[in-house]
């Protein structure tokens, strides 16, 4: 559910100033972000995702990746030398569907793909972000390349029970106030590429075939910790050089 009218609405120095002083010594909570962008009438929420970069890590020492990757042969042996958690074929398939694997990232070689599609796992990783596509690199003969970027990048999506708003983790309190407004501008770019159709994260079909669309734009963004109350950032588009 998207966040209720904050009663809180500042600039960005001045909430980031906010937001620590309600926590103070606290160094393990993360700063979330909330976008909440309007979508055109016509697009699919679920077209609104991407794997985003941060310029500073934000996840938690405490959270645990679990890196799965279907492969065999010379990839697979490329995957455990990158440090995959769980590597295999199709035997994999019931293992995560009963939930005895549970993966924050899935990459698929192409010979696998196959399997995947056609088992009922896609409807498993599909609303969790997680299924394998050649568009996000995640399905890939390049495997060392697709696990290094897993390792460091952010999966997201909109809420498929509020179009239009994506929540993550942007930073730690800990962060330094340079640190989380170059997280911040910089997901928020990642995203708005995505609504601007750009890139192939972006490709948006209509009418005309692979042609591409605006989907939308950001409308507010807020920002809150663990241990406190939700602050919207009032000059966020001026951020974004809007």
């Amino acid at each position: 559910m998207a966040p209720p009218p904050s009663p809180t609405a500042l600039p960005f120095s001045e909430a980031i100033r906010t937001l620590k002083a309600v926590a103070p010594g606290d160094t393990t909570s993360a700063l979330d972000l909330v976008l909440l962008s309007k979508l055109a009438a016509s697009v699919n929420v679920n077209s609104l995702r991407g794997r985003a970069f941060l310029p500073h890590d934000a996840s938690s020492a405490k959270k645990k990746e679990t890196i799965v990757v279907f492969a065999e042969g010379e990839l697979a042996e490329q995957a455990r030398q990158e440090g995959a958690d769980i590597i295999g074929g199709k035997e994999l398939i019931d293992e995560i569907i009963s939930g005895r694997i549970q993966p924050t990232k899935i990459i698929a070689a192409p010979d696998q793909l196959a399997n995947i599609t056609r088992s009922t796992l896609p409807r498993l990783l599909g609303p969790k972000g997680l299924m394998p596509s050649a568009k996000r690199g995640t399905v890939t003969s390049e495997i060392s390349k697709a696990i290094r970027e897993a390792k460091g990048g952010l999966d997201w999506l909109a809420d498929s029970a509020d179009k239009g708003m994506v929540s993550v983790p942007i930073a730690r309190v800990t962060f330094t106030e340079d640190q989380i407004k170059t997280n911040l501008v910089g997901f928020a770019k990642q995203v708005e590429d995505v609504l601007n159709g750009v890139g192939t994260q972006a490709q948006v079909n209509t009418s005309a075939a692979g042609a591409k669309k605006k989907m939308g734009a950001i409308e507010k963004v807020y920002l809150s910790t663990s241990k406190s109350f939700s602050v919207e950032v009032t000059d966020f588009q001026q951020m974004l050089g809007h």
